[in-house]
């Protein structure tokens, strides 16, 4: 592992810089409070000062009017720091052989700092060696084991980092040439500004054609993808949507997620809404819940509904990410959906406040399942839950039999102990493990103590009284023979069934 790792050079001396100007989507702009209509300003991008008008607000966003650099307004005044993180590949060509150092990178931005201060760290590396004329693949993880701690280790042979990063682009021309099977790495990944599987985009060059050809036509993010092996004869053909779509999808770099959704939704859908949905830059978890909302309502209407409730949420969900929105909105559609709600009204589709009823039609679902599972009980004795029972009464003591669930449910909170748990009730209701209620003849209706027996056979599970006390040994000798009573009764009706 030594060995390996003095391989690796230092990290280029440009990083820093190339991460500010590809991997990082914006800064921040820090803006004074107003005065005389004006306010003073600082891009920590370029780090120019300047003055912008009253429309520039801290919590809102925009460009930098000196760099043109995407920003975040923040207030002068805030003290916290702003992080930012990603992954990067950086590629080495080391004696004729192939070295890829995967890092993390950690973008710290002070209110009092002029210039971003970057932090990175290694966490996987990746060596294609020569070893004795046989080529071997070495990879090393950053990684936590149980009770070690984070340390290197190394993995098997031929293992990938396969996660999404961004790539280092400035030295490709360096490691891979200008001709790395029929393309310049260099010149296609230059404007990349989304993460990608970078070994396997290495690997489909070598193994499937189309990657070739994905890369010349300004499309790296699906030439790094899982490619599709099918007999297609053109572009569009091969990435399933028609030619209208390619300068968005060269604007975009969109990834095959993307593009499927598109394909799936209900009628044509503009290429415009494609170049909105990748600018939400949305995750495999998010599409998948799109995939399902595009279900009952348009992708565009979807998106600009979902875009507007956080736009209006208020402070309580001010914070939430895009994401969340898609979550609870899929979420409601799937309860309106259960509750029998009218899915072709546009009400319905699309409520005033997602949040306030996505809460209401929650409360609803689960008085439906208290409902139904309220019900349960009541249904199993009318099915002969107690076709054996009988009353059992002996040394002052007898059996009270549960009857519906707020029983279980009293007699936990009384007795101060776990009975009232859905788990109990659930057992009870199947029919072998049951809860009965022990009570004294003078006060048949004040829980005493509570016990838990196997029906079938006559093995008592628990008997516990108030906070989980122990039984004395009058009321054990009780429980002993009604257990025994129990099996004898199932018993004997069993017989007098078959007779």
């Amino acid at each position: 592992m030594r060995k390996h790792f003095a391989m690796f050079p230092s990290y280029p001396k440009d990083l820093a810089k190339f991460c500010e100007n590809q991997v990082f989507a914006d800064s921040i702009l820090y803006v004074s409070k107003l005065q005389k209509g004006k306010r003073e300003a600082v891009c920590r991008h370029c780090g120019k000062s300047l003055q912008v008008g009253r429309d520039v607000k801290p919590g809102g966003s925009g460009h930098c009017p000196k760099c043109g650099a995407a920003v975040n307004y923040r207030a002068q005044w805030a003290k916290n720091e702003v992080v930012h993180k990603a992954k990067i590949c950086v590629a080495y060509k080391v004696e004729g052989q192939l070295l890829l150092g995967y890092v993390d990178v950690v973008r710290t931005i002070l209110p009092d700092d002029p210039k971003p201060q970057y932090d990175f760290s290694d966490y996987f590396k990746t060596l294609l060696l020569d070893n004795k004329g046989k080529p071997t693949e070495y990879a090393y993880a950053w990684w936590q084991a149980p009770y070690r701690g984070f340390d290197w280790y190394r993995l098997r042979n031929g293992s990938r980092c396969y996660g999404s990063t961004f790539v280092y682009t400035n030295n490709l021309r360096e490691v891979f040439g200008e001709d790395y099977h029929h393309v310049d790495l260099q010149a296609s990944l230059t404007d990349l500004r989304r993460p990608i599987h970078f070994h396997r985009l290495l690997d489909n060059l070598k193994d499937i054609p189309q990657t070739e050809y994905l890369l010349k036509a300004g499309l790296p993010v699906l030439a790094s993808d899982i490619l599709p092996r099918n007999e297609a004869r053109s572009l569009p053909e091969f990435i399933g949507i028609g030619k209208e779509y390619l300068p968005v999808l060269r604007e975009c770099q969109a990834n095959f997620d993307e593009i499927r959704l598109i394909s799936d939704s209900r009628g044509h859908v503009p290429p415009d809404y494609l170049r909105t949905l990748c600018a939400l830059r949305l995750n495999g978890y998010d599409l998948q819940n799109l995939r399902r909302i595009i279900q009952f309502n348009p992708l565009g209407r979807a998106l600009r509904y979902v875009q507007s409730q956080k736009e209006q949420a208020v402070s309580l969900y001010k914070r939430r990410s895009i994401s969340y929105f898609i979550g609870i909105y899929r979420d409601y559609l799937n309860m309106a959906e259960e509750l029998s709600s009218d899915m072709t009204k546009r009400a319905v589709l699309e409520p005033p406040d997602l949040c306030g009823r996505h809460s209401l039609l929650v409360g609803r679902v689960n008085e439906r399942k208290e409902e139904l599972k309220n019900n349960r009980l009541p249904r199993a004795i009318e099915n002969g839950l107690y076709w054996w029972a009988r009353p059992y009464t002996r040394d002052g003591l007898c059996i009270a039999y549960p009857e519906k669930r707020s029983d279980f449910t009293v007699e936990g909170q009384k007795l101060n102990h776990c009975v009232g748990t859905s788990r109990y009730y659930e057992n009870h209701v199947m029919g072998r493990r049951m809860v009965f209620f022990i009570r004294r003849d003078s006060a048949a209706d004040k829980p005493y103590f509570t016990t838990e027996i196997d029906v079938e056979t006559g093995q008592i599970l628990q008997l516990y009284g108030f906070a989980d006390c122990s039984a004395p040994k009058e009321v054990r000798s009780f429980t002993e023979g009604f257990a025994r009573a129990v099996v004898r009764w199932r018993s004997q009706e069993t017989q007098m069934r078959a007779v």
